[in-house]
Order: C-alpha cells, then structure tokens, then sequence
C-alpha cells in the first residue's frame, strides 16, 4: 500500500516463492476422500492455518533449490526498492524545506506550540532591516525613530543568525536608514549614513564587510526623515533589495503654498490647488553609483493637505509648508511613490504600471507580469475614491497590456510556494480561480468570499461563516469545513484580507490573532492541519504592539523594544 506523506513507518516487501518445480502449483492434489470414507482435508485456500505447516515446508524446499546469485539478487532488489523510497521521501523533504526558506511566511516545522529557543537582550529598540543571505540584520537604537539623524546619531546593525541567535556580526554606524527593509532577501545591504561632509551610501556584505563606502552629492538625507520644525529634504535617497539606490529629487523651484481655510469642522483645505513639483526617480547601482534607469513623475494639481507637508502652528492653526513629503517602499517587487502631487507604482525596471495609482492598493507581480489595481478618482476634497470591486489590469514587465482580471486581485496571506498555476480574484462576491496560462477559469465557488487565507499543498483555506474551509485547488470541491467560531473566524478573515500574519511549514497553517478585545498587548498562535482543519494547537502569545514576528530563513523570531528571541 502506498505510504502516507510523512510516514515513518518501514517499507516492508515480502518474496514470495514463485511455486515452480513441483513445489505448490505442480504438488499433488489433496484427495476427494481419505480411503476409510471420511472427509477430505480443508481447503488450504479456504483456511490458510490448516495448511501452514505444507506451506512452511514447501517454502524451506524450494528456497534450498534457489542459487545463491538469486537470492542475493532478490535481497539487493528489495534493498534498493526501500532505499529509493527514502531517497525520494528526502527528496522531496528537502525541495520542500528550501522551498520554504525562500518564503515569507515559511518555517520548516510547525508541528508543535513554539518555545523560545534562544533569546538575545538588546539595549534599545531593534527592527528589522533586511535579510542578508541567511541572516537577519537588525538595527538597535534608542527609540523607535531614527535617532538624531540630522544631529548625527549612531545605531547599531547586528547580523543574527536566525538559528541559533548568534551575533555573527556588529557595527556601529552614523545614523541611518538601511534596507530596503522588513525581512527582503539580498546578498548585500545597503545602507544611507550622514557623515561630516554630507550623505553616503555604505554598502555591506554578507560577513558584515563593507563593500563600498562612497559620498553622495546633492542628496539631502534618507527618504522618510523628519526633522522637528523642519520639511522634509527635497532630495532623497532609498536602498532597494538588488543592491540599489533609489534618488528621488524635486525638479524646479519651490511652489508658493496657498493659505488653508478652516471649513468650520477642524477640517482646513487649501484655497486654491497645490502646484507640487514634479519627482524624477533614479535607480543607481549602490556601489559604482551607475545609473540603471531614470523617470520622472508629473505632479498633479492637488488639494489633499495630508499628502504634502502641514506644520501646526499656535492655537491650533495649521499651515501649509512645502511639497517635499514623499513615501517610498522598495521592499516587494514593485517600487511605490506617494507624496505630495505624487502617487506612482514601479517596476524594477523604472516602468510605470498604470497611472492615478490608489493610495494604499499595490499592483501585485503574478507569473511574467503584474496585476494593477484601477485607477483612483480624486475628489473635490482631494480625497480619493476607490472601486474596490473593480476589474485589475495585467501588465507585462515592459508596460504593455496583457489582458484583464474579471474582478480584482486577492493574494493569499501564505503559500508554500506549489500552487503558482492559479490567480484568485473575487467576482459578483465569489472567489474565482483563474489558470495563469491564458486566463481560463479553473473553477468558483458560487458563494460570498472573504478573502484566501492560505494555498498549502494543494488546499486553499478560505473563511465564510464563522467556518475555516478547505478547498481542492484543482477543482474548487470542498474537502472539509470546520466550526471556528465567530472571534477566531474574524481573526482568520481579517489575515486573509491582509490585516494579519499567517505561517506555513507546508502541512499546516498558523495564524497569530492579537486579542482586538484588550489593548493589543496578547493573542494567541492557533495551528490547522491542511489537510482536515482540525485545530493542531493553540497558545497565547504575550507581546506588546511594538513587537515583530517574522519567519527568517525558515524560522520563526519574535522581537521587541529590549530582546529577540528565536522561536522552536
């Protein structure tokens, strides 16, 4: 019988005599009757215990008669059908293992309730900056700000071992922005440091050695810095993961700002439309500074106050500043601007995906391509309005059209990486399954989504009705439906709409809730089995709501404003 996945019970292959010269289908035959007129013996077919003893006899007879060749070749048959089954069960455990280390959301084993293996004290604040090969770095500081960065501070990176906790590395560093941030894999990290005459790029590698370390003139600070009773620099510079550096410059003259009105409800709107600058976006390499591409983003007119730099003044009174705010993440496969005037979506190549891109909505990269959310429409009030239920656009990596989603995107909140033949998108209130070669719809469900929590080893869990659900992924059946409960069914629909963590070691699915019923300092780590629903375990997870959890190179870590720790 075949072996279920993860078995560790022994491949067990019995030889069977094949009942050739005259032993067992040559014997002779039982008589009909003994001669005194009883019955004949049983039927050995009938009851195998009456003829065990026969059987045993036949069996030592014909293997005396077998050459020594023939038995050593049946033994190093059956040896090797059981070693190739381990070889491919190992096999297959460790493609899913690394497979599993290159994801977000990925942890070899989660078995059981993790414990905190390790744990390492910090003396500040520390975040995740990058993942840099198989380590995870982390910046130290003294407050969750950039501390003095314009006074020159100084932070500390730590390169940790996401094993075992080891420092494989420190440095101390100028005040900094390092990145591009979260747990994003490169080989190299790149880091933005003032120094005295300016800003530099300072670019490490793996061993924490410094690669290059050169000055970069006309930038103004990192993207992201504030300094109290300042605007922002009107020049800034952003690391990306492939050992870039992004420049983002305003080009021309600083606007005249209008003078705010108060509408008489605290809400305060400009008088007239803000004329921001426009933004030219560069990409250099961090080392060489080489440029690899260069755009430029025209502003629109806007009267989104929040969007560009407000100062509040005595009594309340607030006052329009300049247009040098801009907010960039480089973190995914999309490189996204917004600002003052501003709100753009990238390519790592530089090319634009769309136009009036929404303020919070990210184009997605599926297959060879990218999903791109529809246009915002910017109101009266400079606020915008999103269709949420509208159709998103595939693009090719070099911008052109490559077809339409009959309703948007919806990505799962964790995958093991095995289901890319398939996009989600929600249509009529429906989860549809479309196949990534050609569009063609592989299957929907026909009933109200909330989203997909997770697409594990052939399963795609999804939640309706105060009940977890598992999906075939290859045809949208279900397989199994589980009674969650109303708060745990919340918490599972809010992860798979984006507003939660959730990790996979390939057999199961964990999902950490904050309790939304106290002040957000607990939750909990619930386990499902993919393959059933069933709950596997679930404990309570104290924190605090600085805290970060992350899987690192298959691990999972946990840390706060003074300690890391490393979860088994």
């Amino acid at each position: 019988m075949p072996r279920g996945r993860g078995s560790d019970r022994p491949l067990i292959v019995e030889l069977v005599p094949d009942d050739e010269d005259g032993v067992g289908a040559h014997a002779t035959p039982h008589p009909a009757s003994s001669p005194d007129g009883t019955s004949a013996p049983k039927d050995p077919a009938a009851d195998p215990a009456a003829d065990a003893p026969g059987r045993g006899a036949r069996f030592r007879a014909w293997l005396a008669r077998q050459p020594r060749t023939r038995l050593v070749v049946a033994g190093v048959a059956a040896l090797a059908l059981v070693a190739g089954a381990g070889v491919a069960a190992t096999v297959a455990d460790q493609r899913r293992v690394e497979r599993l280390r290159a994801l977000p959301g990925g942890v070899v084993d989660l078995a059981t309730p993790p414990h905190a293996a390790w744990t390492t004290t910090t003396d500040g604040a520390v975040w995740p900056v990058a993942q840099v090969g198989s380590l995870l770095v982390v910046m130290e500081q003294e407050s969750l700000w950039v501390p003095g960065a314009a006074e020159g501070g100084s932070v500390t990176l730590r390169a940790l071992d996401p094993a075992t906790g080891e420092d494989r590395w420190s440095r101390d560093v100028p005040a900094s922005t390092c990145g591009p941030g979260g747990i994003t894999r490169s080989e190299r990290l790149v880091c933005v440091v003032r120094t005295d005459g300016g800003w530099s790029a300072l670019v490490l590698d793996a061993a924490g050695d410094v690669v290059a370390e050169r000055a970069l003139p006309g930038v103004e600070g990192p993207a992201g810095l504030t300094t109290e009773g300042e605007p922002p620099p009107a020049a800034v510079a952003m690391p990306t993961a492939d050992g870039g550096l992004l420049r983002l410059v305003r080009l021309g003259e600083p606007p005249t700002m209008p003078e705010l009105v108060d509408e008489g409800v605290g809400d305060w709107r400009p008088r007239s439309p803000i004329l921001a600058r426009d933004l030219r976006v560069t990409l250099e390499d961090a080392v060489t500074g080489q440029e690899r591409w260069s755009t430029t983003l025209a502003a629109e007119p806007t009267v989104d106050v929040h969007s560009c730099i407000s100062v509040i003044l005595d009594g309340d009174v607030p006052r329009l500043d300049g247009d040098t705010k801009v907010w960039v993440d480089a973190s995914g496969d999309v490189v996204t601007v917004e600002g003052c005037g501003v709100s753009a979506q990238l390519t790592p190549e530089g090319v634009r995906l769309g136009g009036g891109e929404p303020w919070g909505v990210r184009a997605v990269a599926v297959a060879d391509g990218y999903a791109v959310p529809p246009a915002a429409e910017i109101l009266e009030d400079g606020t915008q309005s999103f269709d949420a239920t509208g159709r998103w656009s595939l693009v090719r990596r070099d911008g052109t059209a490559a077809g339409e989603l009959p309703g948007p995107l919806i990505v799962p909140a964790v995958t093991d990486g095995t289901g890319e033949d398939l996009l989600f998108v929600r249509e009529g209130g429906a989860l549809v399954a479309l196949r990534t070669d050609g569009l063609s719809p592989a299957w929907r469900t026909g009933r109200p989504d909330s989203g997909v929590l997770a697409q594990v080893d052939g399963t795609v869990l999804t939640v309706e009705e105060g009940r977890l659900v598992g999906l075939d992924a290859a045809t949208g059946r279900s397989r199994w439906a589980t009674d969650v409960g109303a708060a745990d069914a919340q918490n599972l629909a809010m992860t798979a709409q984006g507003m939660g963590q959730a990790f996979t070691d390939g057999r199961r699915v964990v999902v950490l809730s904050p309790d939304w019923g106290s002040d957000g300092s607990a939750g909990k780590l619930t386990a499902y089995d993919v393959g059933t629903g069933e709950v596997v375990w679930s404990q309570p997870f104290d924190g605090d709501v600085q805290a970060w959890t992350l899987a690192v190179d298959g691990h999972l870590l946990r840390g706060g404003p003074d300690r890391i720790e490393g979860l088994g």
